[in-house]
């Protein structure tokens, strides 16, 4: 008796280490998420249930995986993992301007003279978005690029190329520091330090995996370039 309860032990064990694999002929439907730990992640507990790491952190107890779905039930029962959510599709959104906008600097019945305690000399402002520019009323000081890519094998990207090819970006970097100059429009805080992130493609949209990405950007680039957090 004790050797059949042995055998099927290390069944057991087999069946929870070994990775998913799909029958003869068939392929195994797999998707990208985000894996949360309860403490540093594990590269080797995911590959054990058949993913692929394409992104690591260093603010969050999280790693980017393409993993077999049928393998997803599985990987949230181990008591090493907190979560695992889809590394879901973000977009940007067209907005109105809030009327609180239009009034910090003064509407026709409110004029606050903000601009002259402060013009955000000094200050650096991070623009999370599809990019900046080139506009020829904003200045960007410099930034980076995230991207994820890869059908088979998927991977975080890291470049220079912030550029703004969608324009929603470009209007939020407007709307805090476009130029004092007679212009366009004049922004909350014209004399800012613009730093582009683009998270977001030309199409509007991007991973979640991209946009901390860019946060990790920010809080490693804040002392350097002023930014406030």
């Amino acid at each position: 008796k004790w050797k059949g309860v042995l055998l099927a032990v290390v069944l057991l064990l087999a069946m929870i280490t070994v990775p998913i694999t799909a029958a003869p002929g068939m392929a195994v439907e797999r998707a990208d998420y985000l894996v949360g730990f309860h403490g540093p992640p594990s590269r080797a507990l995911v590959e054990r249930f058949g993913g692929q790491v394409y992104a690591e952190f260093t603010i969050v107890d999280v790693i980017a995986v393409r993993l077999p779905v049928q393998a997803v039930e599985a990987l949230e029962k181990n008591p090493n993992v907190a979560y695992v959510e889809p590394d879901a599709e973000v977009f940007a959104l067209e907005q109105t301007v809030p009327w609180g906008i239009d009034r910090v600097f003064g509407g026709a019945s409110n004029r606050t003279a903000t601009w002259g305690t402060t013009t955000g000399n000094g200050i650096g402002v991070a623009v999370l978005d599809t990019g900046i520019g080139p506009h020829e009323d904003l200045i960007v000081q410099g930034g980076v690029r995230y991207y994820t890519q890869g059908i088979i094998f998927p991977r975080l990207y890291e470049d220079n190329k912030y550029q703004d090819g969608h324009g929603h970006g470009t209007h939020v970097a407007g709307t805090v520091a476009a130029l004092d100059n007679n212009l366009g429009v004049v922004g909350i805080a014209p004399a800012a330090d613009l730093y582009a992130v683009k998270v977001l493609t030309d199409s509007g949209s991007g991973s979640t995996t991209a946009i901390i990405a860019g946060i990790e950007w920010v809080i490693k680039n804040a002392a350097a370039k002023n930014i406030r957090i």
